[in-house]
């Protein structure tokens, strides 16, 4: 068996995902005491985000779901969420503890969002450029796109965009 082992190590913040525009889930590294971790003045969100009650997950007890008051975050902001004297089960309380996220939902484009801005092709001599064929794209409007599945192509051909070398 051995020496008993006690916990006197506080929960820590691992990561705060959103679920949407009005939810953001806040994972603990071990289960929680539930009352402090449903107590609203234990999160503060920058800038400022009105809470509901803090709700404990029923299966995960290191798991708190936060919702949010309309109209909830908006796209493309970087939130910062600090929490504060959160308890384990053995009473570790923690001090303030920060992580920040940003939410983003992707938008579809339509025509005149997205146009090819810089082409190169064949770059020999390189005149010190890569040696690489690329074309850039730019996004004048106030939309977030996501990539995935884009393709660019010709009368000949067409291919999968990939991430570009920076």
């Amino acid at each position: 068996m051995g020496p008993i082992i006690l916990d006197v190590t506080p929960p820590q913040m691992v990561s705060v995902t959103p679920v949407g525009p009005q939810a953001v889930d806040v994972l603990f590294n071990e289960p929680l005491e539930s009352t402090s971790a449903q107590l609203l003045l234990n999160y503060v969100f920058n800038p400022s985000l009105t809470i509901q009650p803090p709700q404990l997950d029923a299966n995960n007890p290191a798991l708190v779901h936060l919702f949010l008051w309309p109209p909830g975050m908006t796209n493309g902001t970087t939130y910062q969420l600090t929490t504060s004297s959160i308890s384990d089960l053995s009473g570790n309380v923690s001090g303030n503890q920060t992580l920040n996220f940003t939410f983003l939902v992707p938008e579809t484009p339509i025509p005149g969002d997205v146009f090819i801005n810089e082409f190169m092709c064949g770059p020999s001599p390189t005149v010190g450029l890569p040696e690489v064929e690329y074309i850039e794209l730019y996004n004048k409007s106030n939309k977030y796109f996501d990539l995935t599945g884009w393709k660019i192509g010709d009368a000949t051909s067409d291919g999968t965009i990939q991430e570009g070398i920076s």
